[in-house]
């Protein structure tokens, strides 16, 4: 399978490449790998051109279902570090009806400092993934273009 090699986002991000638009995750590189594979010279069939698109579409897809699935799984694990996080800090508005309640206030408690790093944890994460989603993109419009 495809996607299963990647299934682990890297926290780091860091990769060593010559390519000015580099593909960190490996499921990211293992679908534009296959892409190009699919259309290579020497694997290409003009005659079943039209499953060669099918199979080319099927792992777009398949890779869309995985990110889908990898941002579902983040998401799900934010809201659960979220439900844990306490109220109190927050600050209710005079001016608005309701009292509605404002955006936390900030302190210096470890408690804090923990969520503040699982925060910076996951923006990391995500920043990875949108940032091969976008070169994803780029990439596989660049292939097709010098098909």
């Amino acid at each position: 399978e495809v996607l299963n090699a990647g299934s682990e986002i890297p926290v780091d991000g860091i990769i060593d490449s010559q390519d000015p638009r580099p593909l960190i995750l490996p499921a990211s590189r293992s679908v534009f790998l296959a892409i190009e594979r699919c259309w290579a010279d020497d694997v290409f069939i003009y005659g079943l051109s039209h499953r060669f698109w099918k199979l080319s579409l099927q792992l777009v897809q398949r890779y869309k279902n995985w990110l889908m699935s990898i941002l579902a799984g983040l998401m799900t694990e934010k809201n659960d570090q979220g439900n844990d996080r306490p109220i109190s800090n927050a600050k209710r508005s005079p001016n608005v009806p309701g009292g509605r309640v404002g955006s936390p206030a900030p302190s210096s408690t470890n408690g804090n400092i923990s969520t503040e790093v699982q925060d910076d944890f996951l923006l990391k994460r995500l920043t990875i993934v949108s940032h091969d989603i976008e070169n994803m993109e780029i990439k596989v419009k660049e292939f097709y273009r010098e098909q």
